[in-house]
């Protein structure tokens, strides 16, 4: 129960932040830094991440 419960938040972190990758590419949008945030640091790593997946997935398909 519970590890069905961690690995749905999981996919879920990992499809909004595939999204925001998405949202920083097509847009240009950026976000606001706060250096003194740890949360902006995790939300870097995984928007940065998830925009090498989407890279290496569009690669893919073409």
């Amino acid at each position: 129960m519970v590890l069905g419960r961690l690995t749905h938040y999981a996919f879920d972190a990992v499809l909004l932040s595939a999204f925001l990758a998405g949202v920083k590419r097509s847009t240009g949008l950026t976000y606001v830094d706060y250096p003194l945030v740890p949360a902006s640091q995790v939300g870097q790593h995984h928007i940065k991440r998830n925009r090498a997946v989407m890279d290496f997935d569009i690669s893919r398909d073409r």
